[in-house]
């Protein structure tokens, strides 16, 4: 790390040690220090894949197409009809070539390997929709790393082999917002660990957690944001006031604020999880889209994913259905989305 890295770095999770700072004649922090710095450097965007040159004319995505059940200039257009947002299965003319297609992907320019920068079923989800929508159907992948699969026109369309598997949904490191309440709310759990005494090294973190953890940590924030004592502390209502109180107070009502209100720590866990959901929607989808669930031997599935959609699903259904690990959203949404269509 760079010495101005290395100065934010610290300052970000300073808060995390119980001096205020990592003492690095205490194994414990040292211990805690070696886990933050490597969920900051796994949160690190990795370089960009850059493809290789495009072939007489065609699309990096066409080329592939034509080179697989073409003639490495041109291809058949699928036989079937297929529509967005129209649940069906593929034509059996069209079978042979959608297998064929169903696990290609781009190559790198190094090395000449498969990327991982296309999902399972992603070219062939190119090919079919070629019919209905000629010249209009894009490889998005251009537009970031957390842009949706493909673009039709003004239609973003995400392509998974969703089944009842978690599947990733993009990072939330680019979430700033609610990166920085999971930051206040795991915070919140450390310092209560750290007063009754207990080791919170196994408490989770902003960048990692499972939904136990996430439970717990919500409900040692609820804990700390009502301690009376506390309060007196942070307003000087007691014997005194303790200005690094008054700090820690006013960072876990606004981070209230942002939750809204729960009934408890179960479900003010799954909204935290949902409002996640919602704003990788937003970065990912434009806040209207659709994901496909395609399987390899042919069925497909849509999900209409809008914000309003995302906002009304019930937080305990995203606390069993969403996880944050390495920094990584993943999503189970044949579990999540089934509930509600």
């Amino acid at each position: 790390m760079t010495q101005d890295i290395l100065d934010k770095f610290l300052k970000e999770v300073s808060y995390k040690f119980p001096k205020g700072y990592p003492d690095m004649k205490d194994p414990q922090d040292v211990k805690l220090l070696n886990k933050l710095v490597m969920e900051y450097t796994n949160e690190a965007e990795d370089p960009e894949i850059q493809p290789q040159a495009k072939t007489e004319g065609l699309s990096e995505y066409d080329q592939i197409v034509a080179d697989t059940i073409g003639d490495g200039k041109t291809y058949p257009k699928p036989t079937g009809t297929y529509k967005i947002g129209q649940d069906g299965s593929v034509d059996s003319a069209d079978l042979e070539s959608y297998k064929k297609l169903y696990y290609k992907s781009p190559k790198t320019a190094k090395g000449g390997e498969s990327s991982k920068g296309s999902g399972h079923g992603e070219i062939a989800m190119y090919w079919l929709l070629q019919k209905e929508y000629p010249g209009q159907v894009q490889d998005n992948r251009r537009e970031g790393k957390d842009a949706a699969d493909l673009k039709i026109g003004s239609t973003t369309l995400e392509v998974k082999a969703v089944g009842t598997k978690l599947v990733q949904y993009g990072r939330i490191g680019s979430e700033a917002g609610i990166l920085g309440l999971l930051n206040v709310v795991f915070g919140s759990t450390a310092m209560g660990s750290a007063m009754d005494g207990e080791d919170f090294l196994n408490d989770g973190s902003a960048l990692g957690f499972t939904k136990d953890q996430l439970k717990k940590a919500v409900k040692t924030f609820d804990e700390l944001r009502k301690n009376k004592g506390l309060r007196a502390l942070a307003t000087g209502d007691g014997v005194l006031k303790v200005d690094f109180i008054t700090q820690m107070m006013a960072k876990l009502d606004k981070a209230h604020l942002a939750m809204g209100e729960y009934e408890n720590a179960e479900e003010g866990a799954g909204k935290i999880l949902l409002d996640l959901l919602a704003k990788k929607t937003i970065s990912k989808m434009g806040g209207d889209g659709y994901l496909v669930d395609l399987t390899p031997q042919g069925s497909m599935k849509y999900y209409h994913l809008t914000l309003d959609y995302v906002k009304g699903l019930d937080p305990k259904d995203a606390l069993n259905s969403v996880v944050v690990n390495q920094g990584q959203l993943k999503v189970n949404f044949g579990q999540l989305l089934s509930k509600k269509q």
